[in-house]
């Protein structure tokens, strides 16, 4: 059986501060396996998704936070 948990989630989902934080560092997390494995990635630009060849992924994603909504 699951523990309860002591933080309150509807605080969780209405500042969506934590949510934001865990998405961010689940791409990060993404990308970077991407890379060592040798797979490329598909980013949005310029109103399209284009394919980012391993090579051309930088090794500290810094685009992870500027997602649009």
């Amino acid at each position: 059986m699951p523990t309860r948990s002591s933080k309150n989630i509807e605080r969780i989902f209405l500042e969506g501060t934590e949510i934001d934080q865990a998405v961010d560092e689940s791409v990060r997390q993404a990308v970077r396996r991407h890379k060592l494995l040798g797979n490329p990635i598909v980013v949005w630009r310029d109103g399209r998704a284009v394919w980012v060849r391993p090579d051309d992924v930088p090794a500290e994603d810094g685009q992870a936070g500027n997602r649009s909504r």
